[in-house]
């Protein structure tokens, strides 16, 4: 891997707790905290030229500004749920698509869902399945506690489940990331409401009931600058994981 920092022309926002989503060459970003308010719009970064531009032509009914949201990109569609909305005590508890699939035309669509959706959520993770046809939702917090709860959106049907997992489960958290490796779903780290996290857990969805597993890493995942070595990292594996460029 190598760092670079491409010249970019157009305007780049200036937000954080956005979303970026990669559509074909086209990273999209939407919505994000400027210090001062949320925001709604949809910037696109073109790949290519690395040049930004903002989507103002998408029918349809603009979702509210919002940060610390999740974009799942899943076919044509990016579904976007949750976030923190500024106002009120809980977290944005709605969910909306952007049909991506005749860009450079797009369109938002709030949809009519069925079953029991996650309710109130901000900086969790969603993810998509393919192999269930299905978004996992891991929880968050909804503005007031921190959860850990587990939900499934298939996202033909637009049917919210909840998802029974044996295993034991990840600590309750926000502000944790996860990752799709085949069938598995890895969620790493987070905040606790008392301390930073850095444990890894993999749940097992190919089963007939998902499961989670527990990981203990063989070595710690710090890269040493001074020696671009990783310490504990046998050392027919350095150059797999060799890095570099400045980050």
């Amino acid at each position: 891997m190598e760092w670079t920092k491409p010249d970019v022309n157009g305007q780049t926002p200036t937000i954080k707790n956005h979303t970026s989503t990669l559509v074909g060459n086209q990273l999209l970003v939407f919505g994000g905290y400027d210090g001062r308010k949320n925001h709604s719009t949809v910037h696109i970064l073109c790949c290519d030229t690395w040049t930004w531009r903002v989507a103002d032509s998408i029918e349809g009914k603009t979702p509210e500004g919002r940060n610390g949201h999740t974009a799942t990109l899943a076919g044509d569609r990016i579904f976007f749920i949750g976030g923190w909305l500024g106002s009120g005590p809980l977290a944005a508890s709605d969910m909306h698509i952007l049909d991506v699939g005749g860009m450079p035309s797009m369109a938002w669509i709030q949809p009519e869902t069925t079953g029991t959706p996650p309710g109130p959520c901000n900086m969790h993770t969603a993810d998509f399945i393919s192999s269930l046809n299905e978004i996992f939702v891991f929880r968050g917090g909804d503005g007031k506690e921190y959860l850990n709860d587990l939900h499934g959106l298939n996202i033909t049907s637009l049917h919210w489940r909840g998802v029974e997992a044996s295993g034991q489960a990840p600590l309750q958290r926000a502000n944790h990331s996860s990752a799709v490796v085949d069938s598995s779903l890895f969620i790493f780290g987070g905040w606790d409401g008392h301390r930073r996290l850095n444990d890894i857990h993999r749940l097992d969805t190919a089963a007939s009931q998902c499961q989670w597993k527990d990981i203990r890493c063989s070595f710690q995942p710090v890269l040493t600058l001074w020696t671009r070595q990783w310490p504990g990292l046998p050392s027919q594996c350095q150059d797999r994981y060799h890095t570099r460029g400045q980050a």
